[in-house]
């Protein structure tokens, strides 16, 4: 898979970030010329084509040896049926929601996606809380939203419950995926295989009692050239967009997927304006102004917050290997047989040694926190006395040990509260 062949787990998010919003954008504008300019409107049989070709495409590729992905059974599809359920329930709520609500207005729904997904992380992943600038950055957008949508209302009260809840279940969704996807092993490829394979079965039976598995034989347009090419198109970007999606949400988060919704509804919507603006049409409001400026600010935070993010954990692991190489290293040990042939130290340089190393390894982890240091430290300390009493620089070896000894004790605790500290925050990123 090219997503888990790029090394690195920020070139593997970014990766991931880019692809699922340039392949909403181009399904979005493919969608809206299937749609409108076409007037296609049997849209659960565009899901029902993307789930069959998403799942013939990775059995083939896992047939023929070109992906590593477990045999679909039972085990994967109870992994796997509530985020199935929930993507099938996403589908319909958007179709049911677009019926009634114009395009604006949808999109606003939408744009409340970080805040959802936020809320519900912080309340269903484990130990996960956001933190500040990301709060910051999701209220900011969520405001921008609302400006943006407050001049475009309809009175159509369905149309809005099916938009809520629809914005409702992507969060779960989303929020559901990030952590199937921990739990689970085979990641996103895995998990979109199994997605695929079970949602069939149950668009089939939706499109069979809809009758649009019927009626669609009936639909002129199949003699257009343009018709069909549009439809496998659209079918094409669909499927790749559910494994853009569940592999966003994979080594990212949740929260981040519906930040790179925002991005894409705002540059698809500033490049309309500019490129394909209609001099007939009427200009956009101050407000929608407003608000698409908050979006692009709120999304811009959300930028910044995770770039800091980022680099406080990069710091923080480059410190926290730092000890245990040090301890490790050749010149370490060399050291203790530089000892061990001056006279009667030896033996204590060398069991400092591994008694560094020990508390370097052992600590961390919660394991043995006195053993490894403190019977090292006991050891060459006990050494020491005994060559500084028959003469010798024993003594002043054992001291120096003893302080490094410390030292690395030290470290030791303090890197147990900074993995504490990024414990708290690595389910929500």
């Amino acid at each position: 898979m090219a997503f888990e062949c790029v090394r690195g787990r920020r070139a593997r998010g970014v990766l991931t970030a880019v692809a699922h919003g340039l392949t909403s954008a181009s399904l979005n504008l493919l969608l809206k010329v299937l749609l409108s300019t076409l007037r296609f409107p049997y849209l659960t049989l565009l899901q029902l084509s993307s789930s069959l070709l998403s799942a013939l495409t990775l059995e083939s590729l896992r047939r023929c040896g070109l992906v590593t992905l477990p045999p679909f059974g039972a085990s994967p599809a109870r992994a796997f049926a509530p985020v199935t359920l929930l993507s099938v329930l996403h589908s319909t709520l958007t179709l049911l929601s677009l019926r009634g609500l114009s395009l604006p207005t949808y999109v606003v729904f939408k744009r409340c996606l970080p805040l959802v997904t936020l809320a519900l992380g912080a309340a269903l992943l484990r130990g996960g809380r956001p933190t500040l600038g990301v709060v910051a950055s999701v209220v900011v957008t969520t405001a921008g939203a609302v400006l943006a949508g407050i001049g475009d209302v309809t009175s159509d009260p369905v149309a809005y419950a099916t938009g809520v809840l629809a914005v409702l279940v992507h969060g779960v969704f989303l929020v559901l995926i990030q952590r199937t996807c921990t739990d689970n092993l085979g990641g996103p490829l895995a998990a979109q295989y199994a997605i695929s394979i079970s949602a069939s079965p149950l668009l089939l039976a939706y499109s069979l009692a809809s009758q649009e598995a019927i009626h669609v034989w009936a639909f002129p347009g199949w003699h257009d050239g343009a018709v069909v090419a549009a439809f496998l198109g659209s079918a094409a970007l669909a499927a790749l967009l559910g494994l853009t999606t569940v592999a966003c949400t994979a080594f990212n988060s949740a929260v981040t997927t519906s930040f790179v919704g925002v991005v894409k509804s705002v540059l698809t919507i500033s490049v309309g304006m500019l490129v394909l603006r209609d001099p007939a049409a009427e200009p956009p409001s101050v407000l929608f102004l407003s608000g698409l400026a908050l979006n692009t600010v709120g999304s811009i935070f959300y930028c910044v917050a995770k770039y800091w993010e980022t680099r406080e954990r990069r710091d923080y692991d480059e410190l926290e290997e730092a000890p245990l190489s040090m301890a490790l290293s050749p010149q370490g040990a060399g050291g203790g047989q530089e000892e061990d042939g001056s006279g009667g130290s030896g033996g204590g340089g060398k069991h400092v040694t591994e008694g560094q190393a020990g508390v370097a390894m052992e600590w961390p982890s919660g394991d043995k926190v006195d053993d490894g240091g403190g019977g090292g430290g006991g050891e060459s300390a006990g050494a020491g006395v005994a060559d500084d009493s028959g003469g010798g620089g024993g003594g002043a070896a054992a001291r120096d040990d003893g302080a490094e000894q410390n030292m690395s004790r030290f470290l030791a605790v303090w890197r147990l509260l900074k993995v504490k500290r990024f414990q708290n925050h690595e389910t929500l990123k």
